[in-house]
């Protein structure tokens, strides 16, 4: 609702598929719960795990508190937005090349061009504009519904005990 159209508006992204909303506000907000989790972690919590799940702690070269660990995870997700933004930034210079062929200003988010996009793309429990014919049970002219009886016959009552 406020960082799509944030998006968009500022560098012009647009996230047609919901990538950012799939997988990148997920991360990011698990990434940062990992960085609460290991400011708090403490050996009265995790006991002998504290050292499978930081290894760090307990490395007498490294050995890291707590603190450092959460610093430690704070880097990483920089690290790891640096990498992404350099790849999406690479990705988008490549696909500029007119050896691929860019896709004029009209047709952007046009689907006709490459696909076989059916008449009416509404799913007929969305249709509130009455853009699909029903027959009078309310499906779509084009839907036959089977029979559940033929798949699933009915099952023999049992008498009363």
């Amino acid at each position: 609702v406020y960082i799509q159209p944030f998006l968009e508006r500022r560098i012009g992204l647009h996230d047609t598929c919901g990538v950012n909303n799939l997988h990148g506000m997920p991360a990011l907000l698990g990434s940062f719960g990992a960085v609460i989790a290991a400011s708090y972690a403490d050996w009265a919590d995790y006991g002998p795990q504290l050292t499978t799940s930081y290894p760090a702690r307990n490395d007498p070269i490294r050995g890291r508190d707590s603190e450092k660990q959460a610093l430690m995870q704070l880097a990483y997700i920089g690290i790891t937005i640096a990498i992404a933004g350099f790849g999406g930034i690479f990705t988008g210079l490549v696909i500029r090349n007119p050896f691929f062929e860019p896709v004029p200003e009209k047709s952007l988010f046009e689907d006709e061009a490459y696909w076989h996009v059916p008449e009416v793309e509404i799913p007929y429990f969305f249709d509130n504009r009455g853009e699909i014919q029903r027959d009078e049970r309310g499906y779509p002219v084009v839907y036959q519904p089977v029979s559940t009886e033929a798949v699933f016959p009915p099952s023999p009552r049992l008498p009363p005990t």
